[in-house]
């Protein structure tokens, strides 16, 4: 176990609140699990995957240089049998069945989705998720606001906030949309698709402006939330 430990941190393993906590809720009667949005490296699926052998996850993700990243990780640690790593976008396309997952871990991605995908969206994870299966979300609080600059105000339709991303000379290069929920917008969205929440947490946790966490950001308030499909 300690040179698995030494592998993963050599992959770029750091630790992360919030990926404890879903982490920690995989027993092994969890065999058949989707997370959207690849971790950082994929190394969460990689102890999903490494802390039962007969488990299989599905990870998806619409960012391409991540993606190539956690399937080379994934190879090292020869769990290409274990974990299928691979491009989706959730808004356009969810090929899932019925009854497929026993647990759907999304942290730090259902935000990126706006009033109306969410909904869809919840809709197919519901679906797909097995009776008495477990749904973990992290994403990010409204709180963040409060600290922010340069953002447009909430769309009074899609609930989107619009963001700028800024290179090293402080000049904008583009732009995010984030919709920064509060435990009751969160709370009613999935409600409204059947979950049973069994508890909300909010807390602050350091999150990375890359995808490999060496560049620390402001802590971030984030919500976190656990459901059942009863």
């Amino acid at each position: 176990m300690k040179d698995i430990e030494q592998t993963l941190r050599k992959l770029g393993s750091k630790p992360s609140i919030s990926e404890e906590h879903g982490l920690e809720l995989i027993t092994d009667k969890y065999l058949s699990i989707f997370s959207p949005g690849i971790s950082t490296g994929g190394l969460a699926e990689i102890r999903m995957a490494l802390n039962n052998p007969t488990r299989k996850i599905t990870t998806t993700t619409i960012d391409e240089e991540g993606l190539e990243i956690s399937k080379e990780n994934i190879k090292e640690m020869e769990l290409e049998t274990n974990i299928i790593a691979k491009y989706q976008d959730l808004t356009k396309e969810f090929p899932y069945e019925k009854n497929t997952f026993d647990f759907i871990y999304a942290r730090l991605i259902l935000h990126y989705l706006n009033y109306q995908q969410l909904d869809k969206t919840l809709e197919n994870f519901y679906n797909s998720l097995k009776k008495s299966g477990l749904f973990f979300i992290v994403l990010r609080s409204a709180k963040n606001l409060k600290w922010k600059k340069n953002v447009s105000k909430p769309d009074p339709i899609t609930k989107v906030v619009r963001e700028p991303y800024y290179n090293d000379n402080k000049e904008v290069i583009g732009w995010g949309e984030t919709y920064f929920h509060t435990v009751k917008t969160i709370s009613e969205h999935l409600n409204k698709h059947n979950f049973k929440i069994k508890y909300v947490k909010e807390f602050q946790e350091t999150l990375y402006a890359d995808f490999m966490r060496t560049i620390p950001t402001k802590p971030n308030d984030l919500i976190e939330v656990l459901c059942i499909k009863e």
